[in-house]
């Protein structure tokens, strides 16, 4: 038995490096040989690990305050740019986060018979409203602004524009305006 399983390892240990070897250095009907018994069990494409993302995203805020406002905004860009230099630190959680937040929209949208390539009809704005991810949102924005300008927002517009990378779709959106005022 001992010899079997030293055989096994052998000829298994051989078609990997043969199959993984470069093409130009060993010679096709050897790499075609190995493929027969590499491919259907031990084949890994690097979809099966990280799938690409469907969207390219991005989020920009409109913040209104009692006596201000701003322009239209990216408030996670700075974030971004952090992350870009300083990988492994928290900055890529909250990138994460924000694409988390996208993604999620775009799941509401597309689950209540939206599309986010297209702009709200009226009626759909108020179907929004009982989301999940419009309360993720709204909470996003609020935290967002208490800790950019250290102030609490009044209300706020929110503009989502999404981009399918498969097929170039794409559309901006301006979700239902977010409000704190008490009523």
């Amino acid at each position: 038995m001992g010899w079997l399983a030293f055989i096994f390892v052998v000829v298994h240990s051989t078609a990997i490096f043969i199959y993984a070897f470069p093409e130009q250095y060993i010679s096709p009907g050897l790499k075609n040989t190995a493929s027969v018994y590499v491919h259907p069990v031990f084949e890994q494409t690097w979809s099966l690990f990280a799938p690409a993302p469907l969207n390219d995203t991005k989020l920009r805020v409109k913040y209104y305050f009692e006596d201000d406002s701003t322009d239209w905004i990216e408030p996670m860009k700075d974030v971004y740019a952090s992350h870009a230099l300083y990988r492994g630190s928290y900055h890529g959680d909250l990138a994460v986060g924000e694409s988390n937040l996208l993604y999620y929209i775009a799941n509401d949208l597309i689950w209540k018979g939206l599309s986010p390539y297209e702009p709200f009809v009226k009626d759909s704005a108020q179907t929004f409203s009982y989301t999940s991810s419009y309360w993720m949102t709204k909470n996003f924005i609020y935290g967002s602004a208490d800790f950019l300008y250290d102030k609490r927002p009044v209300r706020a517009l929110a503009e989502c524009s999404f981009r399918n990378v498969k097929t170039n779709e794409s559309g901006v959106m301006i979700l239902p305006e977010f409000s704190w005022i008490e009523k």
